[in-house]
Protein backbone atom coordinates (compact mmCIF):
# COMPACT_ATOMS: atom_id res chain seq x y z
CA UNK A 1 0.00 0.00 0.00
CA UNK A 2 1.14 3.61 -0.85
CA UNK A 3 0.39 6.46 1.72
CA UNK A 4 1.43 9.56 0.78
CA UNK A 5 4.17 8.39 -1.42
CA UNK A 6 5.38 6.16 1.38
CA UNK A 7 5.63 2.39 0.48
CA UNK A 8 3.83 0.98 3.90
CA UNK A 9 3.43 -2.61 2.90
CA UNK A 10 6.39 -4.93 1.86
CA UNK A 11 5.67 -7.80 -0.61
CA UNK A 12 6.90 -11.69 0.28
CA UNK A 13 8.98 -13.36 -1.58
CA UNK A 14 7.11 -16.44 -2.34
CA UNK A 15 7.81 -19.57 -4.33
CA UNK A 16 5.36 -21.31 -6.34
CA UNK A 17 2.54 -22.95 -3.96
CA UNK A 18 3.80 -26.26 -5.24
CA UNK A 19 6.93 -25.78 -4.09
CA UNK A 20 6.32 -23.90 -1.01
CA UNK A 21 4.29 -26.76 -0.13
CA UNK A 22 6.28 -29.44 -0.68
CA UNK A 23 9.61 -28.36 1.24
CA UNK A 24 12.68 -27.59 -0.53
CA UNK A 25 14.13 -30.99 1.23
CA UNK A 26 11.96 -33.09 -0.86
CA UNK A 27 12.44 -31.09 -4.22
CA UNK A 28 13.70 -33.09 -7.30
CA UNK A 29 16.33 -31.52 -9.09
CA UNK A 30 13.85 -30.18 -11.64
CA UNK A 31 12.01 -28.21 -8.82
CA UNK A 32 15.06 -27.24 -7.44
CA UNK A 33 16.15 -25.77 -10.65
CA UNK A 34 13.11 -24.04 -11.81
CA UNK A 35 13.17 -22.01 -8.02
CA UNK A 36 16.48 -21.30 -8.53
CA UNK A 37 15.85 -19.61 -11.98
CA UNK A 38 12.50 -18.06 -10.49
CA UNK A 39 14.87 -16.54 -7.17
CA UNK A 40 17.21 -15.21 -9.70
CA UNK A 41 14.69 -13.79 -12.33
CA UNK A 42 13.10 -11.80 -9.10
CA UNK A 43 16.38 -10.19 -8.00
CA UNK A 44 16.14 -7.13 -10.61
CA UNK A 45 12.76 -6.67 -9.74
CA UNK A 46 12.92 -6.77 -5.72
CA UNK A 47 16.09 -4.54 -5.79
CA UNK A 48 14.20 -1.98 -7.50
CA UNK A 49 11.32 -2.38 -4.95
CA UNK A 50 14.06 -1.98 -2.21
CA UNK A 51 15.53 0.75 -2.86
CA UNK A 52 12.42 2.64 -3.33
CA UNK A 53 11.27 1.56 -0.13
CA UNK A 54 14.28 2.42 1.22
CA UNK A 55 14.57 6.16 -1.11
CA UNK A 56 17.66 5.94 -2.00
CA UNK A 57 18.72 6.07 -5.99
CA UNK A 58 18.67 2.97 -7.89
CA UNK A 59 21.40 0.59 -8.11
CA UNK A 60 22.96 -0.80 -10.99
CA UNK A 61 23.61 -4.58 -10.00
CA UNK A 62 26.55 -4.99 -12.53
CA UNK A 63 28.30 -2.14 -10.49
CA UNK A 64 26.89 -1.69 -6.74
CA UNK A 65 30.15 -1.96 -4.81
CA UNK A 66 30.64 -2.09 -1.04
CA UNK A 67 31.00 1.99 -0.98
CA UNK A 68 27.49 1.33 -1.37
CA UNK A 69 27.34 -0.85 2.37
CA UNK A 70 27.16 2.54 4.93
CA UNK A 71 23.83 3.94 2.87
CA UNK A 72 22.34 0.49 2.88
CA UNK A 73 23.07 0.13 6.20
CA UNK A 74 21.77 2.96 7.69
CA UNK A 75 18.70 2.95 5.47
CA UNK A 76 17.61 -0.73 6.50
CA UNK A 77 18.82 -0.07 10.70
CA UNK A 78 16.37 3.01 9.91
CA UNK A 79 13.48 0.48 8.68
CA UNK A 80 14.06 -2.69 10.77
CA UNK A 81 13.79 0.04 13.65
CA UNK A 82 10.86 2.15 12.52
CA UNK A 83 8.60 -0.15 10.64
CA UNK A 84 5.80 -2.18 12.40
CA UNK A 85 5.33 -3.87 9.16
CA UNK A 86 8.78 -5.43 9.61
CA UNK A 87 9.28 -6.15 13.25
CA UNK A 88 6.70 -7.16 15.97
CA UNK A 89 7.20 -7.87 19.71
CA UNK A 90 6.69 -11.68 20.64
CA UNK A 91 5.06 -12.85 23.67
CA UNK A 92 8.42 -12.44 25.38
CA UNK A 93 8.49 -8.68 24.55
CA UNK A 94 11.36 -8.73 22.88
CA UNK A 95 11.73 -7.63 18.75
CA UNK A 96 11.02 -10.18 16.14
CA UNK A 97 10.94 -10.14 12.41
CA UNK A 98 7.34 -10.62 10.62
CA UNK A 99 7.21 -12.53 7.20
CA UNK A 100 7.17 -8.80 5.12
CA UNK A 101 10.42 -8.39 7.50
CA UNK A 102 12.49 -11.60 6.47
CA UNK A 103 11.48 -10.91 2.70
CA UNK A 104 12.86 -7.26 3.40
CA UNK A 105 16.34 -8.82 4.35
CA UNK A 106 16.18 -11.46 2.11
CA UNK A 107 15.92 -8.38 -0.71
CA UNK A 108 18.96 -6.86 1.42
CA UNK A 109 20.74 -10.47 1.25
CA UNK A 110 19.91 -10.29 -2.56
CA UNK A 111 21.60 -7.07 -3.32
CA UNK A 112 24.40 -7.36 -0.71
CA UNK A 113 24.97 -10.95 -2.93
CA UNK A 114 25.60 -8.73 -6.01
CA UNK A 115 27.88 -6.52 -4.05
CA UNK A 116 30.05 -9.47 -3.41
CA UNK A 117 29.60 -11.00 -7.10
CA UNK A 118 30.79 -7.50 -8.32
CA UNK A 119 33.99 -7.59 -5.70
CA UNK A 120 34.99 -10.77 -6.91
CA UNK A 121 34.38 -12.15 -10.20
CA UNK A 122 35.11 -15.80 -9.16
CA UNK A 123 31.73 -15.87 -7.05
CA UNK A 124 28.72 -17.12 -8.88
CA UNK A 125 25.29 -18.29 -7.83
CA UNK A 126 25.33 -21.66 -7.41
CA UNK A 127 22.87 -24.46 -5.87
CA UNK A 128 23.67 -25.70 -2.25
CA UNK A 129 23.92 -29.65 -3.16
CA UNK A 130 23.53 -32.56 -0.81
CA UNK A 131 21.04 -33.82 2.03
CA UNK A 132 23.27 -32.98 4.65
CA UNK A 133 23.94 -29.21 3.32
CA UNK A 134 22.07 -26.90 5.57
CA UNK A 135 20.64 -24.47 3.02
CA UNK A 136 20.21 -27.69 0.33
CA UNK A 137 18.46 -26.73 -2.91
CA UNK A 138 18.74 -22.76 -2.22
CA UNK A 139 21.08 -20.62 -4.31
CA UNK A 140 24.02 -19.64 -2.61
CA UNK A 141 27.46 -17.98 -3.92
CA UNK A 142 29.95 -20.44 -4.49
CA UNK A 143 33.48 -20.14 -6.28
CA UNK A 144 32.94 -20.89 -9.47
CA UNK A 145 36.47 -22.62 -9.42
CA UNK A 146 35.45 -24.90 -6.94
CA UNK A 147 38.89 -24.83 -5.52
CA UNK A 148 38.64 -23.58 -2.21
CA UNK A 149 35.57 -23.75 0.13
CA UNK A 150 33.87 -20.14 -0.07
CA UNK A 151 30.25 -21.01 0.09
CA UNK A 152 27.82 -18.73 1.35
CA UNK A 153 24.24 -17.92 2.54
CA UNK A 154 24.23 -14.32 2.38
CA UNK A 155 20.25 -14.12 3.14
CA UNK A 156 20.84 -15.87 6.44
CA UNK A 157 24.06 -14.12 7.03
CA UNK A 158 22.46 -10.10 6.64
CA UNK A 159 19.23 -11.76 8.20
CA UNK A 160 21.55 -12.46 11.50
CA UNK A 161 23.44 -9.58 11.27
CA UNK A 162 20.14 -7.13 11.46
CA UNK A 163 18.42 -9.45 14.55
CA UNK A 164 21.75 -8.47 16.16
CA UNK A 165 21.65 -5.09 15.49
CA UNK A 166 17.86 -5.32 16.52
CA UNK A 167 18.72 -7.02 19.85
CA UNK A 168 22.20 -4.37 20.13
CA UNK A 169 23.94 -7.21 20.51
CA UNK A 170 26.06 -5.87 17.35
CA UNK A 171 27.77 -3.11 17.09
CA UNK A 172 29.55 -3.55 13.81
CA UNK A 173 28.65 -1.55 11.00
CA UNK A 174 27.36 -3.85 7.70
CA UNK A 175 30.87 -2.21 6.27
CA UNK A 176 32.93 -3.19 9.23
CA UNK A 177 31.10 -6.74 9.16
CA UNK A 178 31.67 -6.71 5.34
CA UNK A 179 35.30 -6.09 6.10
CA UNK A 180 35.52 -8.70 8.65
CA UNK A 181 34.47 -11.92 8.85
CA UNK A 182 32.27 -11.67 5.84
CA UNK A 183 35.32 -10.71 3.38
CA UNK A 184 37.46 -13.00 5.15
CA UNK A 185 35.43 -16.37 3.36
CA UNK A 186 36.43 -15.25 0.06
CA UNK A 187 39.73 -14.36 0.85
CA UNK A 188 41.30 -17.02 -1.51
CA UNK A 189 39.49 -15.55 -4.25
Amino acid sequence: MEEKGLITEYPLFLPSDALADKGRENWTKKETKEFFDWYISEIPGRIEFLTDYLGIEKVDLKKVNSNFIPKLDEKVLYKLKDSNALTELNEKGGVMLTNEGYAFLADVGSLFSHILLNEYPKLKFTIAQGKSHPYQNWPILSDSDKRSSCESFILDDIRRFYLRKIYNSEERTLLEFYNGPLKSRFRFL
